[in-house]
């Protein structure tokens, strides 16, 4: 990992020692920093003792485990080819334990689902019809 030379991180009071961020590549980061300049949220809210509490419990569920009413929905899966924190590996395994799965890979990282978003979901509703 390599630190960042794009001053727009700065500019935009992200948190440049974040490993989300120190992880990308230099095409992720201007993807990345495209997106933050049209997003409507406060990003240290995400980044604070709520994403970390949340995120990272174990919360006992089993996607092979479900019955016949709670596979029923369609479940939407992405994941960005080069997650550097959440295994891709793990993306496969639920893609493979859950019955009605649609599942995309994208480019990036951690972050890079957030700024493919309307192309995940032109996608998956261009597949439903």
């Amino acid at each position: 990992m390599s630190e960042s030379t794009d001053t727009s991180f700065e500019e935009q009071s992200l948190p440049v020692h974040d490993g989300r961020i120190l992880a990308m590549d230099q095409a992720e980061r201007k993807a990345f920093t495209r997106w933050c300049e049209n997003a409507e949220w406060d990003w240290s809210i995400w980044c604070g003792k709520w994403a970390r509490s949340t995120l990272h419990s174990d919360w006992g569920f089993r996607p092979d485990a479900l019955d016949k009413e709670h596979s029923r929905p369609r479940v939407l899966l992405a994941t960005g080819k080069v997650d550097h924190l959440t295994p891709v590996t793990y993306a496969h395994y639920l893609a493979a334990n859950y019955e009605n799965v649609w599942f995309k890979d994208i480019d990036g990282g951690h972050l890079g689902i957030l700024y493919h978003l309307d192309e995940i979901w032109a996608d998956f509703l261009a597949d439903e019809r």
